[in-house]
């Protein structure tokens, strides 16, 4: 079959459909450029524009059977326009950490006691992690570490709207529970949208 002379519908079906790696090569053929110079005019940064662009497809990919796709190439843009938005937003999260850090904890970054404080927090973290439900889990990561908003959840795990705000409520309240300790930096973490 020849894909490159397949209209993106015919592709987009044979993608979810069948599961076809020869119609997401052709996809990716058609779009990784236009996609790239979309993701570095935003950026400025090659190896980023790269990256964000390597991930929007692999995320393709490995979504393929969850997405509902009707026009490829708008689908594809705004895939991009979010991916680079969700980047800067993890960037000034990042950097409200580092303000806050710098102005109210006093502590050496090489202290033990600090490497000590760091390890119990992450282990409270994981333990905080695996003591959600698996969807709970999954709608707290993509709205907590991927800074996705609700509805593009809602739509990637087909949930309604309500349902991810109820998995993000869960689950803040289960972590509020093991982390009462570390409270203060937790809750940079937890509310860096904020």
């Amino acid at each position: 079959m020849d894909y490159f002379l397949l209209r993106d519908e015919e592709l987009v079906i044979h993608l979810v459909n069948e599961e076809d790696k020869n119609a997401f090569q052709e996809i990716y053929k058609r779009y990784w450029k236009l996609l790239f110079q979309q993701a570095y005019r935003k950026t400025g940064n090659k190896e980023l524009a790269e990256g964000l662009t390597q991930d929007l497809f692999m995320s393709l990919w490995d979504r393929r059977n969850t997405v509902d796709i009707q026009h490829l190439s708008g689908w594809l843009n705004q895939s991009i326009r979010y991916a680079i938005i969700n980047f800067y937003k993890s960037q000034a999260v990042k950097e409200k950490y580092r303000e806050f850090a710098k102005t109210h904890l006093n502590y050496s970054e090489n202290s033990s006691d600090h490497l000590a404080r760091l390890n119990d927090l992450s282990e409270s973290i994981s333990l905080a992690m695996d003591s959600l439900p698996e969807k709970t889990r999954t709608v707290f990561k993509m709205s907590r570490e991927e800074n996705k908003p609700v509805k593009e959840i809602a739509d990637v795990l087909d949930l309604s709207e309500k349902a991810v705000e109820y998995h993000i409520s869960q689950s803040l309240k289960k972590m509020r529970i093991y982390l009462k300790e570390y409270l203060m930096v937790v809750l940079l973490w937890i509310f860096k949208t904020w």
